[in-house]
């Protein structure tokens, strides 16, 4: 029987490795039939199940996306990586005419940057696809913002990532958190976060420190602490969220999922992706609890397409 601290609920989650297998041999069978076009109707039906298996406070969680809008939305990728690409190859032609090799060289470098620019672009808007499809209690979640806004932020500090040699990895998570909390809502609710890189910048340190003889594993105590941290200063509302996850345990849990995908051949990952759910589900704590019936529905709706981009890039599994 579970306890629970008045006041203190938890998430839980009753998903089962055989069920999601199940239905991964399914999809993976109506993707080779198909030949990979079922992909989306696949990823839709994997969504739907975690989702519903995903528990809190007696009520589940719903997906409402569909495996069309998500085709539709791959077809508008598709169409604006065509131009883009057209575009490039126009710039690099004129480029090399006027300048050489160095013209040729000057290209690859805009691709790469305007290829990192959109990778970040294309996760915010996968990430407002996938919460305007949520809904807990009737209720659905939303994310304001600009995917292009978050690109440049996310590009930027990528690059001041790579001067300070990785030192600035703190500031640059904390940043990108804070544009995506802040813009996130669950109804008329919006969500607050105040976290900042220097609280963060000791314990980043340290691991780094310890990354070469430690093969980089200290890093998953820093992932750990951050995810503690990101939660603690996390609020929607009256609410506000705890979780207990320790390096050691992370540790765990990764090497067992690594283990999992490679004596299955990468037949596990149905199990990995139910364990890891479980896993963070049992360490989460929620405090607090919004008035639900004054909660109003948010009326923002948002495309597929960045759902599209991600997929075209390989970004993501569900």
């Amino acid at each position: 029987m579970h306890t629970e601290t008045i006041g203190h609920r938890r998430i839980r989650h009753y998903g089962s490795g055989g069920e999601l297998f199940a239905i991964f041999i399914v999809n993976l069978l109506l993707k080779i039939a198909t030949l990979g076009i079922y992909h989306f109707w696949a990823k839709t039906r994997v969504r739907r199940y975690l989702w519903t298996q995903t528990d809190f406070n007696g009520e589940r969680l719903e997906y409402t996306g569909t495996g069309g809008e998500l085709l539709v939305g791959f077809l508008k990728a598709i169409g604006l990586c065509i131009l883009v690409v057209i575009g490039i190859t126009a710039l690099n032609g004129a480029a090399t005419a006027l300048l050489g090799p160095a013209g040729h060289t000057g290209t690859i470098v805009v691709c790469a940057l305007l290829i990192a620019f959109a990778t970040g672009a294309a996760r915010y808007a996968s990430r407002r696809y996938r919460l305007t499809r949520t809904r807990y209690r009737g209720i659905r979640f939303g994310l304001q913002g600009s995917a292009w806004r978050y690109g440049m932020f996310a590009f930027g500090y990528g690059l001041l990532v790579i001067v300070t040699l990785g030192l600035a990895t703190p500031w640059m998570r904390m940043a990108l958190d804070r544009y995506v909390y802040t813009h996130q809502r669950f109804g008329s609710l919006e969500f607050e976060f105040d976290g900042r890189g220097g609280d963060l910048f000791k314990v980043f340190a340290l691991c780094l420190l310890f990354a070469i003889p430690t093969l980089g594993l200290s890093l998953i105590w820093y992932a750990a602490a951050e995810a503690r941290y990101v939660a603690s200063r996390l609020r929607l509302g009256p609410v506000r969220f705890e979780l207990t996850v320790t390096g050691g345990q992370l540790l765990g849990l990764v090497l067992v999922n690594l283990l999992l995908i490679l004596v299955t051949l990468g037949f596990g990952l149905p199990w990995v992706a139910v364990r890891t759910l479980r896993f963070f589900s049992e360490r989460t704590r929620i405090i607090g609890e919004p008035n639900y019936d004054a909660v109003l529905q948010a009326q923002e709706a948002a495309g597929a397409t960045g759902e599209g981009i991600a997929d075209a890039f390989d970004l993501g599994i569900a």
